[in-house]
């Protein structure tokens, strides 16, 4: 699938064809590097990752939260890029 439909720099924005999918895996890249990034900045005193019995590894329930509030702000502005929000 060709995801570049038109580009037209003159009206400011990029239209772009990109998938939903598409649009929350970048979205979830970059809010995971904010995160991390976040992390070797600051001291935080609680782990931001479980592993369960099985082992799956999860945020926990803060870093979750936190990665929560990051991904809606990097999906606005994804939108945004793509000429889909103002």
């Amino acid at each position: 699938m060709d995801t570049m439909e038109t580009i037209d720099f003159e009206r400011g924005f990029a239209k772009v064809g990109v998938d939903n999918s598409m649009k929350m895996e970048i979205a979830c890249e970059i809010t995971e590097y904010i995160i991390n990034e976040l992390i070797s900045q600051t001291c935080f005193d609680y782990p931001i990752e479980v592993e369960d019995e099985n082992g799956d590894v999860h945020y926990t329930e803060e870093a979750q939260d936190l990665f929560n509030e990051h991904y809606d702000q990097v999906s606005q502005i994804i939108n945004i890029g793509l000429g889909l929000r103002k």
